[in-house]
């Protein structure tokens, strides 16, 4: 399961985060995803992937760009990426190792890219979720999954350490 959330403030920002739902004891990883419209626009997704995915992530990203015939650079861990960027849009992925997938958008570009990988059947093989609509879910659910969320993250909160 991957649930979106989108939360916009005054500068045009949205932040997405998406929760893929994995068993307490499965390792995982953590994927950023970003993409940035003439500074006017950036979306940051930050993804929890199952730690046996990692081998399958930067290839996966590699064949879609490729069905896209979409150049992208190699950019190395601690690159500077807006540098890289140069004002330019962009879309990019930074790995688990660091490295940073970059693609220049110079023309049309689908905005669901990093949500099509994802949910691809060489990651999480969940095509039902690329539409980030379709993940939506009701009031009580939310309410729901807010209260399962404190409950296992409260061991973690300084407000509530002893």
């Amino acid at each position: 399961h991957t649930h979106t959330h989108t939360h916009s403030n005054s500068n045009s920002h949205t932040h997405t985060h998406a929760h893929a739902h994995t068993h307490a004891y499965t390792p995982t990883l953590s994927l950023t995803i970003l993409t940035s419209l003439f500074n006017i626009s950036s979306h940051f997704k930050f993804v929890p992937l199952p730690q046996a995915l990692e081998p399958a992530v930067r290839t996966a990203f590699e064949q879609h760009f490729s069905r896209l015939q979409a150049e992208f650079s190699v950019l190395p861990a601690g690159a500077n990426l807006a540098e890289a960027a140069d004002g330019q849009p962009y879309f990019a992925v930074e790995l688990p190792n660091g490295e940073v997938l970059l693609h220049l958008i110079t023309g049309r570009f689908p905005l669901q890219f990093g949500r099509e990988v994802l949910a691809s059947p060489a990651l999480l093989n969940a095509p039902e979720h690329i539409d980030w609509k379709q993940c939506a879910l009701g009031q009580a659910e939310e309410k729901e999954h807010t209260a399962t969320f404190r409950q296992q993250f409260r061991s973690f909160d300084f407000n509530f350490a002893s």
